[in-house]
């Protein structure tokens, strides 16, 4: 089994929420467990997740972790793949800027995510219209209000 390089061969560097902060240092911490317990056994690939002999994971195993995890918690997808799209669903629904969204599925640049995610951001337009909506009305009536006073 080989390890892929990405598509574009880019490195895409992206921010770490403190959740994925402290998985990634209970990784650490369990993968000093298993050298230690393996001693010389214990074959370092240099993968942050490993099995407990140091060698990478099969992705079909990751897969069948993912889907008894995901039928557990009632997730609506049932591929791993498609993480990367529910993660920029999530966002966009959320309000996040859909100039920062391209980096989550790997898009080269936001186009990409509007095409693929536009009707997620057609909802946001009446959103939007009631924030200016209510905005103008505040203004308007704080004007009326200071007329009336005068």
């Amino acid at each position: 089994m080989s390890v892929k390089r990405p598509k574009n061969d880019r490195i895409r560097p992206i921010e770490l929420s403190d959740l994925a902060i402290a998985a990634l240092r209970m990784a650490k911490v369990q993968k000093a467990k298993d050298k230690l317990r393996a001693k010389e056994s214990y074959v370092d690939e240099g993968f942050v997740f490993a099995d407990p002999l140091g060698r990478r994971l099969h992705p079909k195993n990751l897969t069948s972790a993912f889907m008894r995890t995901a039928k557990r918690l009632q997730l609506l997808t049932q591929r791993f793949h498609a993480l990367r799209h529910t993660a920029a669903s999530w966002m966009i629904a959320s309000g996040v800027d859909v100039r920062s969204v391209p980096s989550v599925p790997g898009h080269a640049n936001a186009n990409i995510t509007l095409s693929v995610y536009a009707h997620l951001v057609e909802g946001q337009q009446a959103k939007a219209f009631a924030s200016i909506e209510q905005r103008l009305s505040g203004a308007s009536l704080s004007a009326y209000q200071h007329e009336e006073a005068t």
